[in-house]
């Protein structure tokens, strides 16, 4: 119910009486009238208005929610490039030393493989690293000549000591024909070469019982020194070795 005034008296009556309480005016043609009467333009904007005030109300915090996750996803995708660049940029640093340490530790298998096959080939083919120089040859006897091999100068030219050192003489005659061959063998350990200028030479001797050497009869004028086999000595220490002297 709402209070309404009289067209004839201005008096304030309700809506629902048939007429005024005042001066008796009829009030049902007011009432139909007012309803009737269509609304004005500042209501119905007053009304369009309202409505607007209401919609931003409501979209607003979903416009702000919206701005806020697309700014979360522009720094998450920033930052992902970026730690991506900076992948880029330490793999190869990354990649570098690999290959380094990889080529480090191929150069430390390939030495090794050289010095396992030049033991090999030291022990197969003495006589290509070891050297003998004859530095005494007795060639005389009281009803036959005879030669022996008394006195020996080795020069071993390998890395290696070399023990059970043994070979073989071959004596020629002064037309250089061939007379025959004695054996030989040395009682101790060689020392190795002491540097790539000069090997390491050692004298040896039938009188110091250093040096084992067989007898040919006859008489010879020139002597071959063959060296035919030989061990590595890995245990014996280089100063023990016997007799030792370094030359070129």
């Amino acid at each position: 119910m709402a209070l309404i005034k009289c067209p004839d008296c201005g008096a304030e009556v309700s809506d629902m009486a048939p007429a005024c309480i005042k001066c008796g005016c009829p009030l049902a043609k007011q009432i139909d009238k007012n309803a009737s009467a269509p609304s004005t333009g500042k209501e119905f904007s007053a009304k369009r208005e309202g409505t607007g005030i209401l919609s931003k109300k409501k979209w607003l915090p979903w416009l702000l929610r919206v701005v806020i996750v697309l700014v979360l996803a522009i720094v998450v995708v920033f930052v992902f490039r970026l730690k991506k660049q900076e992948e880029k940029i330490q793999q190869p640093r990354v990649t570098t030393s690999a290959q380094q340490q990889q080529q480090v530790l191929s150069a430390a298998q390939r030495r090794q493989q050289e010095i396992g096959d030049l033991r090999i080939k030291v022990e197969a083919h003495p006589n290509n690293y070891l050297k003998g120089e004859i530095y005494e040859v007795y060639n005389k006897g009281i009803i036959n000549d005879y030669c022996q091999l008394t006195s020996l100068r080795v020069i071993n030219n390998s890395p290696f000591q070399l023990k059970d050192v043994s070979g073989r003489v071959e004596w020629f005659d002064e037309n250089d024909n061939f007379l025959g061959s004695t054996s030989f063998s040395i009682a101790y350990t060689i020392a190795a070469e002491k540097n790539l200028f000069g090997g390491c030479f050692s004298v040896y001797s039938t009188k110091g019982r250093s040096l084992t050497s067989g007898t040919l009869q006859g008489k010879a004028k020139r002597a071959k020194i063959v060296f035919t086999n030989a061990s590595i000595d890995d245990k014996t220490r280089p100063e023990d070795c016997p007799q030792q002297q370094y030359g070129e």
